[in-house]
């Protein structure tokens, strides 16, 4: 897990020592940065969104460069006329899983990230598309020129896949200068509305359970714990999570807050009063700093999911920084209240209400604002969560599965 977690290059030291105890680097083919450009071109093509010089330190051997070029996704060449979203774009690889396609639609929204402006627009793409795409470890993902200038990416340092509803990814800055301008940033996968996905079944069991999401955090959170572990000293963690994501991206915020510096939600459900109680009771101790930012869709019903958000009942607690935006959909404009990106879109087809401090609390209340969560708690947890939770057991009987547990 250590080695893991180390900047790429680090970690190939290490493989390079193996290899030859002496390595050797090649300043004439890999560390003159016009040549590292010119192999960078080659590969993606100049207009290409990594067609950009990267910035090689001198000592890097081809090996080590090697990796690098092989973790990062080409753009890809199919042309997408529609936005890719968390469903694939093309109707039988939600009943099938296609990789190609899957590859085709994650290299095209690699090429629409570096553009981005800021951190939001960064964990709003993650969370509401690319993670939907089966993420390798090791992949390499670009940093928003918003966030750097300069070309800096993120790598896939570890995959959390439980077979119990959990799907998430640790990305660690890729290189060792990188460290110390980005955070790392854990993102948390939503429900999957097609069976084709990598354990679909499972997001719906959690999603209908009592405590929405707590059992599939629960099947991966030792692993995730060890993520945090080997994670530098002082170094504080982006959390976000869409949707049945932004739950457990909660659960996972109330177990490591102070280790997290920012939890980043999109369109997600409240969690029971009795862990958000306790939570609160945790933070007054705590001296490490918490930003919560939250952001919903005008006429998305998931907000109203759940007793509490994370975030209710600290307004006297001056060591956390809760904030709340709302996406406001143009009149005539195409969107999906549950699933549509907004940051990094045409900003004349929806508009950003902030929410006021004194109307925050109200909203992150949802104790007599909707039936909704009687509904699911009662038929989702006494009728349709046991019949999924079978009819997940027969399919992985009789059809296997493509999920290799992470915990067991």
């Amino acid at each position: 897990m250590l080695n893991i977690l180390q900047p790429a290059w680090d970690v190939e030291e290490r493989v390079n020592a193996t290899i030859n105890p002496n390595p050797k680097p090649s300043p004439a083919a890999f560390a003159c940065e016009k040549e590292v450009t010119m192999r960078i071109k080659e590969l993606f093509g100049a207009k290409g969104a990594f067609a950009e010089a990267i910035a090689i330190p001198e000592n890097l051997s081809e090996l080590q460069l090697h990796h690098i070029i092989r973790s990062i996704e080409k753009p890809g060449g199919k042309i997408f006329e529609r936005e890719i979203r968390g469903l694939p774009t093309e109707f039988h690889a939600r009943l099938v899983h296609d990789d190609a396609l899957e590859a085709d639609e994650r290299r095209a929204l690699m090429d629409e990230i570096r553009p981005l402006k800021d951190l939001y627009a960064f964990c709003e793409i993650l969370v509401k598309a690319l993670v939907n795409r089966e993420l390798p470890q090791g992949l390499y993902i670009p940093v928003p020129q918003g966030l750097s200038k300069e070309p800096l990416y993120y790598r896939i340092a570890e995959q959390f896949i439980s077979g119990g509803g959990l799907v998430a990814y640790g990305l660690v800055p890729a290189t060792r200068s990188s460290w110390k301008k980005l955070d790392p940033i854990i993102l948390f996968r939503g429900s999957l509305f097609y069976p084709a996905g990598l354990d679909a079944m499972s997001s719906y069991v959690t999603d209908m359970e009592s405590w929405l999401g707590y059992s599939g955090y629960q099947s991966g959170k030792d692993s995730m714990a060890r993520f945090m572990e080997a994670l530098p000293e002082g170094k504080g963690v982006i959390v976000t999570g869409h949707s049945l994501g932004a739950a457990q991206a909660q659960w996972f915020t109330i177990d490591h807050a102070p280790k997290i510096k920012e939890l980043i939600t999109f369109n997600g459900p409240g969690l029971p009063k009795t862990a958000v109680k306790q939570f609160n009771e945790k933070l007054k101790r705590q001296r490490v700093p918490l930003k919560i930012s939250l952001f919903r869709t005008s006429k998305d019903i998931i907000d109203l999911v759940g007793d509490h958000h994370l975030g209710w009942g600290l307004q006297d607690n001056r060591r956390v920084e809760v904030s709340m935006k709302k996406f406001i959909p143009q009149e005539g404009a195409s969107f999906h209240p549950h699933q549509s990106r907004f940051l990094g879109r045409d900003a004349t087809t929806y508009s950003i209400e902030e929410i006021k401090k004194e109307a925050l609390e109200k909203l992150l209340d949802n104790r007599g604002r909707s039936s909704l969560e009687i509904v699911r708690k009662t038929f989702g947890g006494y009728v349709a969560a046991p019949v999924l939770w079978t009819t997940r057991a027969v399919a992985r009987t009789l059809l296997g599965t493509r999920v290799k547990k992470i915990d067991s």
